[in-house]
């Protein structure tokens, strides 16, 4: 019932909007002494009827849009979340098929990936697939970017096999479309990092190249694809061994991106991130642990504390501190990281299991039975 509403109020409009056009040229013949002393108060409320008030509305979306952008641009998500949900409010006033729901319904679903939300996000890109089934002009790029963002859910849920379908696809209709370049290293980067999650690094590192190809040759310097791409390159570098090359590539990303973005921002705290980890593999643990809590206090701002992110910030910590054996420290991190993983992942999720079996390791070295 709300929706056939909507749908109807959006026909008010139009009906009213006829209804002037009609009183202002028949209204001669029908109503000639009314026409002659109200024609130019006539003219003005269908001047404001028919184009002012459209004008006006594709302001506020134009507005609503950008500042949602820019807030998930800095990190802040919940003024995203609210510019977003009331451009979704918007767009379903307006007459079915358009293209502005689902791609307002992209976006929501967006930040709610970004804040853990998992299903609702989910929920979000699927009826954005819907609307693009019957939306009158098709746009591919942003339905392929629906699928992308879908798949990173599916990723962030362990459902891999679904994830992986979906960046395949992608990948393989990418031909058959004028994407942009932006685009096209978005997928790539995207499927890398999901293959390097799982450990598939052989698989992830020729797409973090390609992706830094493209990004290099189109993209500006500006943009953040290119070290964000070699930020995920450097991190494969680092499991494969080659930890000198994978440390260059990850201190050039964290020039860049603190370039772009600045030195609190959440994308630079991935480079922190990526740069503990090398430092443990090469057993600087000064270095290790001050990028590890870098990282954390950025993602604490940014994410909120009960997030996965700042779990897997936590697990990286704990692990560089039990390698200094400082076990104490590392199982009361280790505890924080598998508490928030158990609660927002579930406990059968990898990443759980993999905090689990390290907090149990320090458990039983310590001699403890919890």
């Amino acid at each position: 019932m709300r929706a056939v509403f909507r749908v109807r109020t959006q026909y008010l409009w139009l009906a009213g909007l006829g209804l002037l056009v009609v009183l202002i040229f028949a209204g001669d013949t029908l109503w000639p002494e009314f026409m002659s002393r109200y024609r130019s108060l006539l003219w003005s409320v269908l001047l404001g009827w028919g184009i002012v008030i459209p004008l006006y509305r594709a302001c506020v979306f134009m507005r609503l849009g950008r500042l949602g952008k820019q807030a998930i641009e800095r990190g802040d998500f919940s003024e995203a979340e609210r510019c977003y949900a009331a451009l979704v409010k918007k767009a379903e006033n307006l007459i079915p098929g358009g293209t502005l729901l689902p791609a307002y319904l992209t976006n929501l679903g967006i930040v709610y990936r970004l804040q853990a939300r998992y299903a609702e996000a989910e929920a979000l890109h699927k009826r954005a697939q819907t609307c693009w089934k019957t939306a009158r002009k098709q746009n591919a790029q942003f339905r392929a970017c629906n699928l992308a963002n879908l798949a990173l859910v599916y990723h962030q849920q362990a459902r891999y096999d679904e994830a992986d379908a979906a960046f395949h696809h992608l990948l393989d209709r990418e031909a058959e479309h004028n994407f942009t370049d932006a685009y096209r290293v978005s997928v790539r980067t995207d499927l890398a990092e999901s293959y390097s999650d799982r450990g598939r690094h052989q698989q992830a590192t020729p797409l973090f190249q390609e992706a830094r190809a493209i990004a290099a040759k189109k993209l500006p310097a500006q943009d953040p694809s290119f070290p964000v791409a070699s930020i995920g390159l450097a991190d494969c570098y680092a499991r494969q061994g080659r930890t000198e090359e994978a440390l260059d590539l990850a201190r050039e990303s964290l020039s860049a991106l603190e370039r772009i973005f600045g030195h609190d921002h959440y994308q630079t705290a991935v480079c922190y991130f990526t740069l503990a980890e090398i430092y443990r593999l090469q057993g600087t643990w000064l270095e290790a642990e001050a990028s590890a809590r870098r990282a954390l206090a950025i993602w604490d701002k940014s994410h909120g504390r009960h997030h996965p992110v700042v779990a897997r910030g936590l697990h990286r910590l704990a692990l560089i501190l039990g390698s200094q054996g400082r076990l104490d420290e590392s199982r009361a991190v280790c505890q924080r990281a598998l508490s928030i993983r158990a609660d927002l992942l579930g406990r059968e999720h990898p990443d759980t299991i993999a905090s689990g079996l390290y907090y149990g390791d320090l458990s039983k070295t310590q001699g403890r039975k919890d």
